[in-house]
């Protein structure tokens, strides 16, 4: 018993031990956070050096207006986690269009959280900055999506990991309805609409089994009108015909890295420091 009782003891106090250096290492790592936060919250300007080119990632969610106030966590499983305000995104690059020592922007993109009007407005500006300040922005990324590709558009080189993809296959919507659950569970829903709003369908989800069709024509209409602009869009920088992107999503002739270099949507596939290397040498960094 008294065997029992020691390795019992011995057991509980490593597990003791092993959890108070964990939660040591923790408070260490978000005190330091903290205090990298609060400092670049101080109203220190950033040193921007000679020969400088913006990294932009926009990795974190984009609301419309960012706070000076939000602590920066950006280690560990806080990373991305933060937000970024559009007004300081657009303010950032009309600060890196003036500044001579800011020789181009490098977009390295990822996964994003921006909704399709905010996307717009960085873009346009990508553009501004590029035909005003004569400076080159190059995008590069493991794999784009629909909306990550929109953004790089703007760009004058678009590069793709070798081993990459482009997803470019059109707009869908779904919808979840609910009402065969709420059935089952004899709950009743009440909906109340006038007779001519047909199109105010938010209460749909619980009352059908399905779209009605004033919904699914909505929905085409309000979809038909995003993807003309996104190919609008891209046409013009990539100069190719929306009826061939039209295609191209269609029949989805893009399944490999090389596909999109072939239909002319990407530049070129390159690994990452190939394109750091082709920025130095293009910036004179």
């Amino acid at each position: 018993m008294r065997q029992f009782l020691k390795f019992t003891l011995a057991s509980m106090l490593g597990t003791l031990l092993i959890g108070g250096v964990l939660i040591l290492i923790f408070i260490v790592a978000l005190t330091a956070s903290l205090a990298s936060s609060l400092s670049f919250q101080s109203g220190k300007p950033t040193a921007v050096k000679d020969h400088s080119v913006l990294h932009m990632t926009l990795e974190q969610e984009v609301v419309d207006r960012g706070r000076s106030d939000e602590l920066m966590l950006d280690f560990g499983p806080f990373k991305g986690m933060g937000r970024l305000g559009l007004d300081q995104i657009l303010d950032n690059l009309e600060k890196a269009k003036r500044d001579d020592r800011v020789k181009g922007i490098y977009l390295d993109l990822g996964m994003m959280n921006m909704g399709m009007g905010a996307m717009k407005e960085v873009r346009d500006k990508l553009i501004e900055f590029r035909e005003e300040s004569g400076k080159p922005v190059v995008a590069y990324a493991d794999w784009y999506t629909q909306g990550t590709y929109y953004l790089a558009s703007a760009a004058d080189e678009v590069y793709l990991q070798p081993q990459g993809d482009l997803d470019f296959r059109g707009l869908r919507s779904e919808y979840m309805f609910f009402k065969g659950m709420f059935d089952k569970l004899d709950i009743d829903i009440q909906f109340i609409r006038g007779s001519n709003n047909q199109f105010k369908s938010f209460g749909e989800a619980f009352t059908e089994e399905g779209m009605s069709e004033a919904n699914r024509e909505q929905n085409r209409v309000l979809l038909g009108s995003l993807w003309r602009t996104y190919l609008t869009a891209i046409a013009e920088a990539r100069q190719v015909d929306t009826a061939q992107l039209d295609a191209i999503a269609e029949e989805m002739r893009i399944q490999k890295a090389g596909d999109a270099v072939t239909l002319g949507l990407v530049d070129g596939v390159k690994y990452r420091d190939e394109v750091l290397d082709l920025m130095k040498e293009r910036m004179g960094v």
